[in-house]
């Protein structure tokens, strides 16, 4: 039943991976542009609104936070007929250990 209900791709899953993807690239920034890796999502902010980096960075954790808002309001509103609050604190826990 937790494997079914996680190949339907569930807001919980989606919002941990921008979560995850949001945190790396504001706690990489430096060292992806040292090394001259491809564009973050911070030079994209700043691209698209004509802001600072200290800007984007700022909007980019707050965007970061709103995700960990939604995983934590999906903990609250689980349904747990349909997968086990076990299966559900492995995967939060998982979340900040990536970042």
């Amino acid at each position: 039943m937790s494997f079914q209900w996680l190949k339907t791709y569930p807001k919980l899953n989606q919002a941990g991976g921008e979560f995850i993807r949001l945190v790396n690239d504001v706690m990489s920034d430096e060292t992806e542009q040292d090394r001259g890796h491809v564009a973050s999502c911070i030079d994209c902010y700043m691209n698209q609104h004509g802001v600072s980096k200290e800007k984007a960075m700022k909007e980019i954790t707050k965007m970061a936070t709103n995700e960990w808002k939604k995983v934590n309001e999906q903990l609250i509103m689980r349904s747990t007929e349909v997968v086990s609050v076990g299966v559900l604190m492995r995967f939060v826990n998982v979340v900040p250990s990536r970042c």
